[in-house]
């Protein structure tokens, strides 16, 4: 029992340092994508999409593919 109660408290006492992110969030580069996270918290909030819809989400790669809508035409994108 003993040796329970140490293993408890030694992972209550790690758990706090193994959060790295609060560390970065108010990096200028991570407040930068704020607003685009925003908008996908949104969207996940307000849009309904079938249950095999494909979501393309993603950097510029992504975002500057004028041609997706018709090059995934048999896909439910």
């Amino acid at each position: 029992m003993q040796f329970i109660r140490k293993i408890i408290i030694l992972l209550l006492l790690t758990l706090p340092a193994c959060s790295p992110l609060k560390k970065y969030e108010q990096l200028p580069e991570v407040i930068a994508w704020q607003p685009e996270i925003a908008r996908f918290e949104n969207l996940d909030k307000t849009e309904i999409y079938p249950d095999d819809a494909i979501i393309f989400a993603g950097s510029s790669s992504i975002r500057l593919w004028s041609t997706l809508a018709k090059d995934m035409d048999k896909d439910n994108t």
